[in-house]
């Protein structure tokens, strides 16, 4: 069933020149685009993913595309190295939107040492869940 939306096109005056309906078309992202997303952001998700996210950006509306090559996603390899340096004080927490265990962190001095280790080894898998988190977000949004 076709979607119809009303052009009102209007003079100084506010008053209305003319109503034209033109038809909607839900198009779909193009491959190119698919190609490209892909090729930029494989390093921000984990490969067993590519394949489910290329699945979604196939049924994707092209409005929502440009949205969605805007949001930006956070490096794995990044978050490892804040983990490394500030995960003590809880920054990489912070990063990730864990504001309670980023408070957590910092008052513990990172579990006396001991979470900050731990979470060397967690914050890519962390760091996944994240990006994905945001990409679902802004796949449903609009």
């Amino acid at each position: 069933m076709p979607r119809f939306r009303i052009v009102i096109y209007s003079t100084r005056h506010g008053r209305v020149k003319r109503l034209c309906p033109t038809r909607i078309r839900e198009m779909v992202m193009e491959q190119s685009k698919i190609d490209m997303f892909v090729a930029t952001n494989k390093d921000f998700f984990p490969f067993a993913q590519m394949q489910i996210i290329k699945q979604k950006l196939e049924s994707l509306p092209d409005e929502k595309a440009n949205l969605l090559m805007a949001t930006s996603f956070k490096n794995p390899t990044t978050m490892l190295i804040i983990s490394i340096f500030l995960g003590g004080y809880g920054v990489d927490r912070f990063m990730l939107g864990d504001t309670g265990l980023g408070v957590a962190k910092l008052l513990t001095c990172g579990g006396c040492g001991i979470w900050a280790i731990i979470d060397w080894f967690l914050i890519k898998d962390k760091t996944y869940e994240y990006n994905m988190k945001k990409f679902n977000e802004a796949t449903m949004l609009l």
